[in-house]
């Protein structure tokens, strides 16, 4: 009989311990099921390295025939030095089309050329950037390139990252350009 009341102490332990076991296994299981999603930089550093790495780190010569908007640009008689960047070829273009020194540039006739071939020319440039990614680009405060993200759209986004570049010119010795600051602005 004696033998029988400490078995059933057994029992009753073990079932102690193992409902123990299961209940330490589910909370933890829920504490680490509510864990708070914080978007990771890194995808978006990453982005807008390249972005910038492309429009204001890249020469043109080394870009090579890879971007036909260029090759537009120089049919139609606008060629940028082949040791220029994307963004100093944009903004010498800005100087071709006689748009520096106008007070309202939006009513220049040749601002729309300029936003069309700066469009097309950074359009090309970044079309390897996935869809995720929305990024702008803007010379001297104007609005060259918008291409929105799939995901949320630019007021919404919680992670921007914007990097800039003084862009000065000097195409050769009689002309430098008054210098400007080129952004790119990536979000996700």
């Amino acid at each position: 009989m004696l033998f029988n009341k400490n078995k059933k102490g057994v029992y009753f332990f073990l079932i102690d311990v193992l409902i123990a076991a299961f209940i330490f296994l589910v909370t933890v299981l829920t504490l680490f099921s509510f864990r708070s999603f914080t978007p990771s930089l890194e995808g978006s550093t990453q982005s807008i390295d390249n972005v910038y790495g492309s429009l204001c780190m890249t020469e043109i010569k080394d870009i090579g025939g890879n971007n036909p908007s260029l090759f537009q640009l120089q049919m139609s008689n606008y060629s940028c030095p082949r040791s220029f960047t994307i963004d100093e070829c944009l903004w010498l273009l800005y100087y071709n089309l006689n748009l520096n020194n106008v007070t309202n540039i939006s009513n220049h006739p040749n601002y729309p050329l300029w936003i069309n071939y700066s469009g097309a020319i950074i359009s090309n440039s970044t079309s390897w950037l996935s869809d995720n990614y929305g990024f702008t680009f803007s010379i001297d405060g104007n609005l060259l390139y918008y291409k929105p993200a799939s995901i949320t759209t630019f007021e919404n986004s919680s992670t921007k990252l914007s990097r800039r570049k003084i862009t000065v010119l000097t195409p050769n010795v009689t002309f430098t350009a008054e210098p400007v600051i080129s952004e790119v602005v990536v979000w996700s």
